[in-house]
């Protein structure tokens, strides 16, 4: 009885004892998002010494800590959580290395949906990022995701269907 839950997505990356205790003995999927200090203090200058490998080596850690907890793996996917403790050229860069966390071999899920970058390349607010995000969606299919948290899920449908067909 998990009130209707079927993935448990963590912005801390099961960090902790704790959280990993929490999921131990449940069956749902568990999302290994990565983030940069505290939600309050995530975007005070965001720094790493190569964002991608930083990420990748964050959530091969982090897996393997649940995995060494008697988890699964079969219940893991990924997140480098874009927009969490990252600038927006982060952003680009996790973006144009989405293929190189393939080989940690989990599905990856991600959430470019209406996110300031997006309106920071795209010189549009919050309201008018529909485009801006449902190409952002395609293309990280494109580039390896398997799974897009999103918005506006009608638009991104139609993409996806074109996308199939014509890509």
């Amino acid at each position: 009885a998990h009130m209707g839950a079927s993935m448990i997505n963590d912005i801390r990356g099961f960090s902790t004892t704790e959280s990993i205790n929490v999921v131990k003995n449940t069956n749902l999927a568990l999302c290994v998002m990565h983030m940069q200090k505290k939600p309050l203090t995530m975007q005070d200058d965001p720094k790493y010494e190569n964002v991608t490998d930083d990420i990748k080596y964050f959530l091969k850690r982090n897996t393997k800590s649940l995995i060494n907890a008697g988890i699964n793996q079969e219940r893991l996917i990924i997140d480098p959580g874009f927009g969490f403790g990252k600038t927006t050229g982060d952003n680009i860069q996790i973006f144009k290395n989405l293929n190189k966390f393939s080989c940690l071999d989990y599905p990856i899920l991600i959430g470019v949906s209406r996110k300031n970058f997006l309106g920071e390349l795209t010189f549009t607010n919050l309201k008018d990022r529909l485009i801006p995000s449902v190409i952002a969606a395609t293309l990280a299919i494109k580039k390896g995701a398997n799974i897009v948290r999103v918005h506006d899920v009608k638009d991104t449908v139609q993409a996806f269907k074109l996308l199939k067909i014509l890509g």
